[in-house]
C-alpha cells in the first residue's frame, strides 16, 4: 500500500468532497426527472384508460341500440308471421267457401236444366212449342 503525502491526502479529500457535492447536487434533478417521467407515464396511462372507457361506453351504447333494433325487428317479424297465418287461414276459408259455392251452383244449374227440360217436354206435349 502506498502512503500518501499530506498534500495527496488533501487532494483525495477535495476530490471525494467534490464528488460527494456533485452527487448530492446532481441527485435531486435526477429524482425530479424520474418523478416527472413517472408522472408523465402515469398521465399517459390514465389517458389511455379514459380512452378505453369511452370506447367501451360507445360500444356498449351501440350494442344496446343494436339489441333494441333486433328486438323491434323480432317483434315486427312475429306480428307479420301472425298476420300471415291469419291471411292464410282466411284464404283457406275463402277457398273452401268457393268450393262449396261452386258445388251449390253446379247443383242449382243441374236442377235448373232439369226443370227447363221438364218444361220443354210439357210444352211440347201441350203443343205449345
Amino acid at each position: 500500500m502506498r502512503i500518501l503525502e499530506p498534500w495527496g491526502r488533501r487532494r483525495h479529500l477535495r476530490l471525494g468532497a467534490a464528488a460527494l457535492v456533485a452527487i448530492v447536487l446532481g441527485w435531486p434533478p435526477v429524482v425530479a426527472q424520474d418523478r416527472h417521467a413517472s408522472e408523465a407515464e402515469l398521465s399517459a396511462v390514465r389517458k389511455e384508460i379514459k380512452q378505453l372507457q369511452d370506447k367501451i361506453a360507445r360500444e356498449t351504447t351501440r350494442r344496446d341500440e343494436g339489441a333494441r333494433a333486433l328486438r323491434t325487428a323480432e317483434v315486427e317479424i312475429a306480428a307479420a308471421t301472425r298476420k300471415l297465418a291469419e291471411v292464410r287461414g282466411d284464404l283457406k276459408a275463402e277457398s273452401s267457401a268457393r268450393r262449396d259455392l261452386t258445388r251449390e251452383t253446379d247443383r242449382a244449374n243441374r236442377a235448373l236444366a232439369a226443370e227447363k227440360d221438364a218444361l220443354a217436354q210439357i210444352a211440347e206435349a201441350a203443343g205449345l212449342a
